[in-house]
């Protein structure tokens, strides 16, 4: 069976319609956001301003169209997770977070010759999305702290730690 470019637009009606079915029969298909839009934001490097929800039945999609053009795809982070932090490791790239009482600290350690991201996507798995960009790497490494009681700040550090946000390095 031959493999469909996942950002051909058959593919992307297909999946679509697939995902958005039962949000479509309840007269709710594609919330705040239209799926053309979704689709065309996630299958290129462009982000959504502030915080953001996508349609929960268009979660797949978004998820798979992102991943096909992140530098970086990581779906959940290790199960030894725990409230004080947690890693995850993705083709040479370390991930993890380091807590502190009213800060969390954001460690990324790029492989030596690597790419470099300009900024980090979390996916929740309710749908809410922060977008963040980062800093060039010093010595491979990029850190940065979210202030876990600032209003715009938090809820990125909330979804940062929850290891099941899926996150996107781009």
């Amino acid at each position: 069976m031959a493999q469909n470019d996942p950002l051909e637009p058959e593919m992307i009606d297909m999946i679509a319609s697939r995902t958005l079915a039962a949000e479509a029969e309840d007269g709710g298909a594609g919330g705040a956001i239209p799926v053309a839009e979704l689709a065309r934001r996630a299958a290129s490097r462009e982000g959504f301003a502030g915080l953001v929800t996508i349609p929960i039945g268009a979660i797949g999609l978004y998820r798979r169209l992102r991943a096909a053009n992140a530098l970086l795809s990581s779906p959940t982070a290790y199960a030894a997770a725990t409230e004080d932090g947690h890693r995850r490791i993705v083709d040479g790239v370390e991930i993890r977070t380091v807590v502190e009482a009213h800060v969390v600290w954001l460690v990324i350690t790029l492989k030596p010759g690597g790419a470099i991201p300009a900024a980090i996507e979390l996916l929740g798995a309710d749908g809410r999305i922060a977008r963040l960009p980062l800093s060039a790497p010093i010595d491979g490494v990029i850190q940065f702290g979210l202030g876990r009681e600032d209003a715009a700040e938090g809820e990125a550090a909330a979804l940062l730690l929850d290891p099941a946000t899926h996150i996107f390095l781009l």
